[in-house]
């Protein structure tokens, strides 16, 4: 009776430890369950292609911002889109000459927006595809 009273206690114990793993899924973080989390950031980078189009001068940037538990330590790791009103940041990602004229496709490295500009080429006249004055 004694073997079989322990035999019971060992197997109810080996039930309480293991249940709670069987019942984990894998989409589960190691997030501490008993933590209401207050986060504070611990970094803010710009995020390139991820800001918002507002119209043909300004758009709202994105960062990728990282934050850390105050209570446990626990880090996530987010996208924040600014309610600020930036001005976009071209880059130019294509260009060619007639000779005379410049033209320009111009990209936001923050909200990925496209327009074309002409500008005069400093080195006119020219043969037409023969420019060394191109931005790229």
């Amino acid at each position: 009776m004694r073997k079989m009273l322990s035999l019971l206690l060992v197997l109810a114990l080996c039930v309480a430890v293991a249940l709670p793993a069987f019942a984990a899924n894998g989409d589960e973080t190691a997030e501490p369950q008993a933590c209401s989390h207050t986060y504070r950031d611990v970094s803010r980078v710009l995020k390139a292609g991820a800001g918002e189009y507002i119209n043909a001068n300004t758009c709202h940037r994105a960062y990728t911002v990282t934050q850390k538990c105050t209570k446990c330590g626990y880090t996530r790791t987010v996208t924040e889109v600014s309610g600020e009103i930036s001005l976009h940041d071209f880059n130019v990602v294509d260009a060619s000459c007639n000779g005379t004229m410049q033209t320009w496709q111009e990209r936001c490295q923050y909200c990925y927006y496209r327009t074309v500009t002409t500008h005069y080429c400093p080195g006119a006249p020219h043969i037409a595809g023969n420019c060394n004055y191109l931005p790229i």
